[in-house]
Formats: C-alpha cells, structure tokens, sequence
C-alpha cells in the first residue's frame, strides 16, 4: 500500500481520562494485566480497556537478568496498539483511546459482547 492509503486509515487515537471511565467489571486476566469492561460516563458507551501493569513487566524482566526484554515487553504493547489503530473495518474493534501513567498502560477498544 502507498503511504497516503496508510495515512488515511491511522487516525489520532485520544488520550483516556480515568474519570470518564466507570469499571463495570473484569472480562479477562492474562499475564501482564487484565481486561475490564468500562462505560465512558461522557459518551455513555461501553468499552474493553485492556490494562497493563508495568510493574509487571519491569519485575518479570529484572529476573530474567536481560534488559532488552523491558524494552521488548514495551515495544509489543507499542506493537499492539499501532495494529488496533490501523483497522478499518465494520468488523472489526477500533483502538478507541489510550492512557499511560507511572503504573500502567492501557488501551481501550469497542466492547463486543458475546465474542
């Protein structure tokens, strides 16, 4: 694809606002964070936003001795998001905001019950 296709299909994904956000409940829990359906209070819509600790992360790689994966673990949540940025289709979830703070990062996308 040419680069004005890609340019059309990314678009500005905005920052999540903690205080918009009410935790309804948890849908999953993985290996470095857990996924929680959340309704935006604002635009009164439900989301999965998937949370990452950091902690997590930086502990798991401080026993492994190999500072590259801390920045690996990082580049594959970089990874993650560009790819739920990039889709452009009815069927599939878009990336629909992300946050980071000192503890965690996260990324919210279109809730689809049932799947």
């Amino acid at each position: 694809m040419n680069d004005d296709v890609n340019e059309h299909r990314q678009y500005r994904v905005p920052s999540l606002d903690f205080q918009r956000l009410k935790v309804v409940s948890a849908l999953g829990r993985g290996a470095k964070g857990v996924v929680f359906l959340v309704k935006d209070e604002e635009l009164s819509e439900f989301l999965a936003l998937k949370v990452i600790w950091r902690d997590l992360i930086e502990n798991k790689n401080k026993d492994s001795n190999d500072n590259n994966n801390d920045e690996d673990d990082y580049k594959r949540v970089s990874f993650e998001q560009q790819v739920l940025q990039s889709f452009d289709h009815p069927l599939l979830p878009r990336l629909r905001g992300v946050l980071s703070t000192e503890k965690i990062i996260g990324h919210a996308i279109d809730y689809c019950p049932g799947t």
